[in-house]
């Protein structure tokens, strides 16, 4: 009983803060993160990749099209990179999502 309480609050806490970091990606407040947002976040990061290339990463989360990223497909990108174990999201650091979450508390 208690592992469950535990494990719920850990998956409340990480939404939390998946949350903070998406709007601190949201640099515009409008609910969407483009490819210049997400780009700026490569270069803070020192993290060397081409605007096609971010491009491509909004074009594999992006369900709606709109060549951006939403709060939700937000959410299926940072599983997705949570889980990966086969080394295929190799254009997206997976220390993205850390390195947000602490600086969403900056």
């Amino acid at each position: 009983m208690a592992q469950v309480a535990r494990e719920r609050f850990a998956r409340r806490n990480e939404e939390e803060e998946l949350r903070k970091a998406f709007e601190r990606l949201d640099s515009t407040g409008d609910g969407k993160i483009d490819a210049e947002e997400l780009f700026s976040l490569f270069k803070w990061l020192n993290h060397k990749t081409s605007k096609f290339e971010v491009e491509d990463i909004i074009w594999e989360v992006d369900d709606d099209g709109d060549k951006c990223i939403n709060w939700l497909e937000f959410q299926a990108m940072y599983r997705r990179c949570r889980n990966d174990s086969s080394g295929a999201l190799i254009n997206f650091p997976k220390t993205t999502f850390h390195v947000l979450t602490i600086s969403s508390r900056i």
